[in-house]
């Protein structure tokens, strides 16, 4: 808190909706001696200064309190607590009163709603409330242009760069609030906040731009560039941002550049066009746009934070986290998820006692080769994402959890003995299934693509990399609804194995890197119904697990 540490410690605390009161107390009890029976504080000659932030993010409880506030306000509470305030000893059998002394707190907190509430009286009769109010965009403008205007001017920087600060913060400016009020902040999605430090980050992106690289017809394009970049990173780099969103935010780069900058996106960023259709509008080639100083030689004193998109892509060797790095969003990169059907025995078994006709006949005998179905990547649902929503009227609708397998590279006719090199990572996904309109399906002749391909039919985890599972024919899938389990199966008892299936499914499509490839569900699938909780994963691997809630979809 830039105080002397010679006569200050500070103490910080989070407040979030799930903090206990117990752990409040523990958090500063840790951290103070014991001055005399029955009295505590900080090292003697020291003041203690206790930063509690989001202090209006606990739930209140039943009677309308909101116990880790409690506490804090029992310490500072001398009048009802003797002299100096306090709390019990929760470890001691007999339960002794703690005094606190030479203790001052500090709290931090947003207005109430979107899960913060309002603070009691009781409490902030003990405090002094200051308020910050938001900064309209006239001060933000002036702040930043001021800020880049110092630097051109300072350093001096060429004039037509200078004359670019104004526009460079508007742009940014108008993208900061569009993502500001379309990215809200949920319960699910509590990521979704931006402020004044992710605006300055863009800011600080462009100061790295160095005056020797201002010569030359590029020199606006390389300002944009940067502030671009950052911008991506910034804005679009955040989980659970999904397809739809992410191609918003694109949508909003080529909108600022034509509107603030008289010039096309596709134009200033013509560099990036990948498939040379004169267009810069893919999520591939978007991404490409990359700088930084990583593959710069350590020695250098000031190493140029340049781009370096190319020059990542071509080397593998010195970049080995790329591939991981961009998998973890396959999501939103992947073109395909090819789905197995009937992997496993038990529940080829099972489905003909609550399948079709066609499917008792066949009971009896696994199939000889994989049965591939395609689902349409519009049907991701990323955990964090929102729940589940059912459509109406088109039957039950079943969970079968499975195994996926994320490719990691462009591949065509992999061999099996090699299979296995083509992939990055694994997730845990349900493959949800409209069980009437599949039944109807199978009689026919019909493909699956109905009943399997709905918006939120497949429900995903976080990314696993490769490393962390080194053998997946050996692991416990599981799932369960309300708390009940209703499947578990090992992947071990899969009719066909990784390798036999990537070679197989290769040998018709090309796998591109992010595609999935859905292994078959184990026995126990059963149908989901709105307001039950699911929980799914792998046995023992806790980053596996997925929690969604089941909603009807009221459109």
């Amino acid at each position: 808190m830039g105080m002397p540490k010679e006569t200050h410690m500070s103490i910080q605390i989070g407040f979030s909706a799930q903090t206990k009161c117990s752990q409040t107390q523990d958090l500063i009890d840790a951290k103070l001696e014991r001055r005399r029976k029955g009295v505590y504080g900080p090292p003697m000659g020291r003041m203690c200064v206790v930063m509690v932030d989001d202090l209006n993010m606990p739930v209140k409880e039943k009677y309308g309190a909101m116990p880790p506030i409690e506490i804090l306000r029992q310490s500072m509470d001398s009048t009802a607590y003797g002299p100096t305030g306090g709390w019990f000893d929760r470890k001691d059998p007999t339960h002794p009163f703690r005094s606190i002394i030479d203790v001052v707190y500090f709290a931090a907190m947003g207005p109430p709603g979107g899960g913060r509430n309002f603070i009691t009286p009781r409490v902030l009769s003990h405090m002094y409330l200051v308020g910050f109010p938001l900064l309209d965009d006239d001060n933000m403008m002036q702040i930043f242009n001021t800020i880049l205007e110092w630097k051109f001017r300072t350093d001096n920087y060429p004039a037509d760069v200078a004359g670019l600060s104004r526009k460079i913060v508007q742009a940014t400016l108008e993208i900061y609030k569009n993502t500001s009020d379309q990215l809200r902040p949920t319960p699910m999605k509590v990521h979704y906040t931006f402020n004044l430090r992710d605006f300055s980050k863009v800011i600080c992106g462009v100061l790295l731009l160095k005056k020797n690289e201002c010569e030359g017809e590029r020199v606006e394009t390389l300002a944009v560039s940067k502030g671009w970049n950052v911008s991506l990173r910034v804005f679009t780099a955040r989980p659970c941002l999904g397809r739809g969103l992410a191609g918003k935010k694109r949508l909003q780069l080529r909108e600022q550049t034509k509107k603030n900058f008289q010039v096309s996106f596709d134009d200033i960023m013509a560099h990036l066009d990948a498939n040379k259709d004169g267009k810069v509008n893919t999520l591939d080639e978007v991404r490409t746009l990359f700088f930084g100083d990583m593959l710069s030689p350590s020695a250098v004193p000031s190493r140029p934070y340049t781009e370096r998109g190319s020059q990542v892509q071509s080397a593998p060797k010195r970049c080995r986290w790329r591939p991981h790095c961009a998998m973890a969003s396959f999501v939103e990169s992947g073109r395909k998820i090819v789905a197995v059907g009937k992997n496993y025995s038990k529940h080829i078994a099972e489905m003909a006692k609550i399948g079709s006709a066609k499917d008792e006949k066949i009971a009896a005998s696994a199939p000889s080769t994989p049965v591939l179905f395609l689902k349409p990547t519009t049907s991701y649902l990323p955990m964090g994402a929102g729940p589940i929503l059912l459509p109406n009227a088109i039957g039950p609708i079943h969970h079968e959890v499975e195994l996926g397998v994320v490719i990691g590279q462009r591949c065509k006719r992999v061999p099996e003995e090699k299979a296995m090199d083509v992939v990055v990572g694994y997730c845990i996904a349900l493959d949800l299934t409209a069980r009437d309109l599949q039944t109807a399906a199978k009689d026919k002749g019909l493909p699956w693509s109905v009943p399997k391909g709905y918006d939120h039919f497949t429900p995903v985890g976080q990314f696993i990399d490769k490393t962390a599972i080194p053998d997946p024919h050996n692991l416990e899938l599981f799932c369960e609804v309300n708390g009940v389990q209703r499947q578990r199966g090992s992947t071990g008892e899969m009719i066909f194995k990784l390798p036999k299936l990537i070679a197989h499914i290769s040998s018709i499509f090309t796998l591109e890197p992010g595609d999935l490839i859905l292994t078959g569900t184990p026995e126990g699938v059963g149908p989901i119904e709105a307001g039950d909780k699911v929980r799914a994963g792998i046995t023992g691997l806790v980053e596996s697990e997925i929690h969604f809630d089941v909603a009807m979809d009221s459109e």
